[in-house]
């Protein structure tokens, strides 16, 4: 009995030096940093564009980065990207604030004028918050190409 366990053992000992002795074709230490992350960037890249994801920290992309996604559909209602933005219950920023918009991508029902912003304008989107409620937020926090965007709603 002992010689079969004393076999069976070593056997199983043989496949595991066989595996780490096997040498890789083309070592990874042998590929330049440069190259490395220059392949992993590529890689990930065509995988997001064949997911159709996006990174973890788009919220944070820049207008022109993200008009190319908004659209107004046949109802009026605006698809956008936009940042994280607390909701009023009027278009103005002493108004109390009555909800929170924390997506990154959201739909609008209507536009209008309140108070200037930042954006260089007065314009206000309106739609529903992450937590029930609806309100007004600038338009310098939804990324549009152009502010009001054609085909949508006056409030």
């Amino acid at each position: 009995m002992r010689g079969v366990h004393g076999d069976g053992a070593n056997a199983g000992h043989e496949r595991q030096r066989l595996a780490v002795a096997t040498p890789i074709p083309y070592p990874i230490r042998e590929i330049p940093m440069k190259l490395r992350t220059f392949l992993a960037t590529v890689v990930t890249g065509a995988a997001l564009a064949a997911t159709g994801s996006a990174p973890a920290d788009a919220g944070a992309a820049t207008p022109q980065t993200t008009a190319a996604h908004c659209y107004v559909d046949s109802n009026g209602t605006l698809h956008c990207a936009n940042g994280a933005s607390e909701l009023r219950s009027q278009p103005h920023f002493g108004a109390p604030v009555v909800s929170r918009l924390d997506s990154t991508y959201s739909y609008f029902s209507c536009w209008t004028e309140g108070d200037p912003h930042s954006g260089g304008n007065n314009i206000w989107y309106y739609t529903d918050g992450d937590d029930g409620g609806h309100g007004f937020l600038p338009a310098q926090r939804v990324f549009t190409p152009q502010d009001p965007m054609p085909g949508m709603y006056h409030c």
